[in-house]
């Protein structure tokens, strides 16, 4: 007959420390102590449609985004810009950008040879909330080209035109941001739409150009 003797439980070594107290050292299998670094991110302030805007990433993600920015020629303020407005409402600046990275890289591994312009354009189109018609997608469009070029004096300059009427707004836009403005007169309506969304109206009669 086999009899099954209790087990007993061995009280801790004194010596043994709550993981919490534990440091970052570590020992391998030779017996070798190991320091693990810590990784922690980094913040950053970028602008973006006037406002200052703080993000935090490790080192090896702002390295990565700059490496994606360079591919189109663009600064990484410029790129910022086109996500945190295309993300707005959906992710927090921080994660929009995270996001980003994240589907570029798997987009680059899932389909190599597609252009760098491309690429961007696909990933912002599915990182924010989808459109529901097909002038909600000429709007989202706009909003991109727009992004990047929007500095803190033009946002103020736009802030106070009136606004009444979105072709009369824009029109008004395009003429004070001169021969440099984004869109055609045959798509003020459009960029109208898109200046709205993006910027508030300030009602003032000091005018900022």
């Amino acid at each position: 007959m086999t009899i099954i003797q209790p087990y007993m439980v061995r009280p801790s070594s004194p010596d043994v420390k709550p993981f919490s107290e534990r440091s970052t050292e570590r020992s391998n299998y030779l017996g070798i102590s190991i320091s693990i670094p810590r990784i922690t991110p980094k913040p950053r302030k970028l602008r973006v449609l006037g406002n200052e805007v703080s993000v935090r990433m490790e080192q090896e993600l702002w390295e990565d985004f700059e490496r994606i920015s360079a591919t189109i020629k663009a600064s990484p303020s410029h790129l910022a810009r086109r996500i945190l407005v295309r993300a707005a409402g959906v992710y927090g600046p921080t994660f929009a950008l995270r996001e980003f990275i994240l589907r570029y890289w798997r987009s680059a591994a899932e389909m190599p040879n597609m252009n760098a312009d491309a690429r961007i354009r696909a990933v912002l189109w599915h990182l924010g909330n989808p459109p529901q018609n097909h002038f909600d997608g000429l709007v989202l469009r706009m909003q991109d080209a727009l992004a990047p070029v929007l500095t803190d004096g033009r946002v103020k300059m736009i802030a106070t035109v009136s606004r009444v009427d979105l072709c009369d707004f824009a029109a008004r836009v395009r003429e004070a941001w001169g021969s440099t403005a984004p869109w055609a007169a045959s798509e003020d309506y459009v960029a109208g739409c898109a200046l709205e969304a993006l910027i508030p109206h300030q009602a003032t009669g000091t005018r900022v150009n």
